[in-house]
């Protein structure tokens, strides 16, 4: 998809003191109507030849740039504590690299996201098979696990980290999920749990640079019940928290085995969240993340506890 811009602020080649990058193309512009105002770029690294994705991000303003710091500085500290392969790789941040702009050089995930693998290649009509349902599940659990409490479920002797500063992602939709063949396993693609445009921190909600009952920015169709406001999706009301995450994570699911647009929250209310195709586990778990009273549903560490005992009999490989 080939993106327009004014050459003056989109330059050929993005330097910084230790490697300088080449802009091969822009592969996706954030929607007008959103308070987002970036870019995402194909570039290729000049010192090793190799691939990443450029995240513009506009500084225009005091907030957007506050914006912009808060999600380097989750990147990095998500980068200094592991990284987890299941979340999307900070390789450089730059400020004014691209003048009046932020700089996020992020791994690339060549094979697109899981809704563009949804929309393409006759999925549209096809069912998502169930084992891919659950890798994708899986995965993303695993990046929870890291977000949320600092778990490093690879680890033999992985325990929460009494100070993490745990992060909430708060836009887990397929869109934000991606795949790639590097260091995929023998059945299924790596899955890569990216953008973290949204997230926030309980360092930010502590220090008041966040406010906990109204987020920066947010999707209006992943919304959890609780924080809908009744004829007006397009506002928040109430705190949102790692709940939040699992009531998304929960939709993502849904989504997948059901090619909705979006979660329905009338089927999230019934055993079959995901569909008389799919297994009765699928339909509990799903049921149960998305369940309407928050303090019911799985934490991320508790789910991945049951995830390591139902799948292996099902063939997928954690």
């Amino acid at each position: 998809m080939g993106i327009n811009e004014n050459r003056a602020n989109s330059p050929s080649v993005i330097k910084s003191p230790s490697d300088s990058f080449q802009v091969v193309k822009a592969i996706h512009r954030s929607d007008k109507r959103t308070s987002a105002s970036n870019v995402i770029y194909l570039v290729r690294s000049l010192k090793t030849g190799k691939c990443f994705v450029e995240k513009r991000i506009s500084i225009s303003s005091r907030m957007r740039k506050e914006k912009a710091l808060r999600e380097i500085q989750t990147l990095e500290q998500l980068r200094n504590a592991g990284p987890s392969p299941h979340i999307n790789f900070l390789h450089k941040a730059l400020i004014n690299g691209v003048p009046g702009h932020a700089s996020l050089i992020l791994e690339y995930c060549e094979m697109g996201n899981i809704q563009s693998m949804i929309n393409t290649n006759g999925m549209e009509d096809a069912i998502v098979a169930e084992g891919f349902v659950w890798h994708v599940v899986a995965s993303v659990t695993k990046a929870l696990c890291f977000l949320h409490e600092g778990v490093d479920v690879y680890k033999h002797d992985a325990t929460p980290i009494d100070s993490w500063n745990p992060i909430c992602h708060l836009d887990i939709k397929p869109d934000n999920v991606y795949l790639t063949n590097k260091h995929r396993n023998a059945d299924y693609p790596r899955v890569v749990l990216g953008d973290l445009g949204c997230a926030v921190t309980r360092d930010d909600v502590v220090s008041g640079r966040v406010n906990r009952e109204c987020p920066h920015q947010f999707t209006p169709s992943i919304v959890p019940p609780e924080n809908r406001l009744e004829g007006d999706i397009s506002r928040w009301k109430g705190k949102y928290g790692l709940v939040t995450d699992m009531w998304q994570l929960g939709g993502l699911m849904q989504v997948m085995c059901t090619k909705a647009h979006q979660p329905s929250l009338s089927k999230a209310k019934t055993m079959h969240a995901c569909g008389p195709q799919y297994s009765f586990k699928a339909n509990e778990i799903a049921w149960r993340l998305m369940h309407t009273d928050c303090t019911r549903r799985p934490k991320a560490t508790e789910l991945m506890e049951e995830l390591r005992i139902l799948l292996p009999p099902m063939g997928v490989i954690l």
